[in-house]
């Protein structure tokens, strides 16, 4: 799932133009579809935010990011998964939820001007970023599972 490019600290991608799943899960193919499309909008979005060119430049993107990945968890979330990918499709999704407090802490640790404690922060997102990507392409997501 694609990182937060502006920032190092992936934040598993996606987001938006997500249709809701119905009573029946999605044919793998559709949820594919609607899932890829959620993060080509949530990448499209996130690129508006810019490259930061210092640690206030952190901060500021961490906080427009943060109810962009809100967003992206809900709508994908709200997709009905195939009975065959669900387990990975809520793992995936369980690891982008653990990456929202890393926001949180991100914004924290830039507001103190703590670049070692921003680099930790980064550290610790990109492995739980590695593990949502790997779900991901388990699944067939391509874009959701890019880094």
């Amino acid at each position: 799932m694609r990182p937060l490019r502006a920032l190092p600290l992936p934040v598993l991608t996606a987001l938006l133009l997500a249709g809701c799943g119905g009573d029946e899960p999605l044919s793998r193919a559709e949820y594919v579809k609607q899932a890829d499309a959620i993060c080509k909008d949530f990448s499209a979005r996130q690129d508006k935010l810019g490259e930061p060119k210092s640690v206030k430049d952190i901060e500021r993107l961490a906080d427009d990011t943060k109810p962009l990945v809100e967003e992206q968890l809900k709508k994908l979330r709200a997709l009905e998964a195939p009975d065959a990918i669900k387990g990975d499709a809520n793992d995936a999704y369980d690891l982008l939820e653990q990456q929202v407090p890393k926001i949180d802490e991100l914004v924290t640790a830039a507001k103190a001007n703590d670049v070692k404690k921003i680099q930790a922060i980064a550290s610790e997102a990109g492995k739980l970023d590695q593990e949502a990507n790997a779900k991901a392409q388990k699944i067939g997501l391509k874009v959701c599972g890019e880094s």
